[in-house]
């Protein structure tokens, strides 16, 4: 635009230098014509022409000034029709070059538009392409971060789940174990694996209370209890362990939390029975033995017991049927069979007794008691000899057995060994000073060798620990 208003301005100019020049010719060649008729009208002839030449000469100047002023302003009027006509001249000139440098180009996109669209839309969709490439790239990225991760967390998983096979491995390993310090190393290498192995603590309680271990068994049962509040298992162990430290009232708590925990708890029902058996309370001892026997109707020890309930209770035929259930359960239960004889013998059945007696110790060579209460059997029906050789066996089994010296005592006074008898019942008063009938048995034996006074005195001695005539 700046180079279309300076080719206008120079036309301009240059057609306002070409008039002022033809104007002063013009005035030129006038003076010098004007001074050429003045010479020749010095002339005489011509003198008068020349003053009308001067008059017509002023009159001319006068139609020039006219003239030069009409022409002044033909030359404005032209100078604006000719910068109008420039101007529309370079406006078309204008547009022309502008159509010029703009229609080649407009063809030209025109031509190639569809082409450069065409680009243009292949080239988003190969940045589409390339977006979607990359945010593939990046999603695998991540799969393959999470994928990393997994494998990490299933690295560790793993790791966990080949301690806990060797943690159960050495559990079970303790289970099938018969060495009861064995099972202890057994049950610390699975817990040392696998600190919250809830049921290897409970286990190793039991075999620390097999060992003598009372107040560490608890210990481990609480740890249980800690690490699995539902372990009815670990509450009615921990009762029993309570029950043998002689704590029967903490005890009969565990076995009703284990009773609360799993209802059908046929053990838990049994272990309390005999702790409040323990406690005097027989007839509520019967209900819990019979409750566990009806979870488990092959529950020999639960007859077992129950056949002594009843049998404290006075109840001795049911007891003998108690017990003869619990022998057809468990033909080999020994203590069955010397509780059923024990029955017989306060029955008068002596005999049968002594057949019990018998079979218990068959089942079991170094029953103790079994020899002791035969031996008492023996001693009734007269048999003093064998008597005496029973209670010798159950005082090389036990020599710290009361009850092995008193019964052979008794076999020694009916054989009227007096001195030997008075003997044995000095050792069971040893042994057990509150055991009223050797007291009485030994003021017997001192009243037949004429120890009267001493005699009277262990009469009196007995009768005040409780012996009844």
């Amino acid at each position: 635009m700046r180079v279309i208003k300076t080719v206008l301005l120079f036309i301009f100019t240059f057609c306002i230098v070409c008039v002022s020049a033809q104007v002063q010719k013009s005035n030129v060649s006038e003076k010098y014509n004007v001074e050429n008729a003045y010479q020749v009208l010095q002339n005489d002839t011509l003198k008068k022409q020349l003053e009308d030449l001067r008059q017509q000469q002023t009159l001319l100047k006068q139609q020039y000034d006219a003239f030069q002023h009409d022409a002044e302003f033909n030359i404005e009027q032209y100078h604006e029709n000719t910068t109008c006509v420039i101007g529309l001249f370079g406006v078309g000139v204008a547009i022309v070059v502008g159509l010029a440098s703009i229609l080649p180009p407009y063809l030209i996109n025109k031509k190639y538009e569809k082409q450069f669209e065409k680009n243009i839309k292949d080239a988003n969709d190969k940045i589409k392409e390339c977006n979607g490439r990359i945010s593939n790239l990046e999603s695998m990225q991540n799969e393959v971060q999470q994928m990393k991760e997994t494998i990490e967390t299933s690295k560790q998983d793993l790791r966990e789940i080949i301690k806990e096979i060797q943690a159960i491995q050495y559990f079970n390993e303790a289970l099938k174990s018969t060495d009861l310090n064995k099972q202890i190393e057994l049950y610390d290498k699975a817990i040392e694996l696998l600190p919250k192995f809830s049921e290897a603590y409970n286990n190793r309680g039991l075999t620390k209370s097999q060992l003598g271990q009372k107040e560490q068994a608890i210990g481990d049962y609480n740890k249980a209890i800690e690490l699995n509040p539902k372990f009815a298992k670990a509450y009615c162990n921990r009762g029993l362990t309570k029950s043998q430290l002689g704590q029967k009232e903490q005890a009969i708590g565990d076995y009703n939390k284990a009773i609360e925990l799993n209802p059908e708890y046929a053990k838990a029902y049994y272990n309390r029975a005999i702790t409040k058996f323990e406690l005097g309370q027989k007839k509520q001892a019967i209900g819990d033995y019979n409750k566990a026997i009806e979870l488990n109707p092959e529950f020999a020890k639960a007859y077992y017991n129950r056949g002594l309930t009843k049998s404290k209770l006075g109840q001795k035929k049911q007891a003998i049927r108690d017990y003869n259930k619990a022998i057809e359960l468990n033909p080999k239960f020994s203590d069955a069979y010397n509780n059923r004889a024990n029955t017989k013998s306060e029955l008068g059945q002596k005999e049968q007794a002594i057949e019990d007696y018998n079979k218990a110790i068959e089942l079991n060579p170094k029953f103790t008691k079994a020899y002791i209460n035969r031996a008492d059997d023996k001693s009734h029906l007269g048999q003093y000899e064998s008597a005496i050789d029973d209670c010798n066996k159950a005082i090389e089994l036990n020599p710290e057995n009361a009850l092995a010296y008193f019964n052979r005592g008794n076999a020694k006074l009916g054989l009227n060994q007096n001195e030997l008898a008075i003997a044995d019942y000095d050792k069971a008063i040893e042994l057990d000073p509150n055991l009223a009938e050797a007291y009485y048995n030994r003021g017997t034996a001192k009243s037949k060798l004429g120890l009267k006074e001493s005699a009277e005195e262990d009469h009196r001695k007995g009768i005040e620990l409780g012996f009844t005539v």
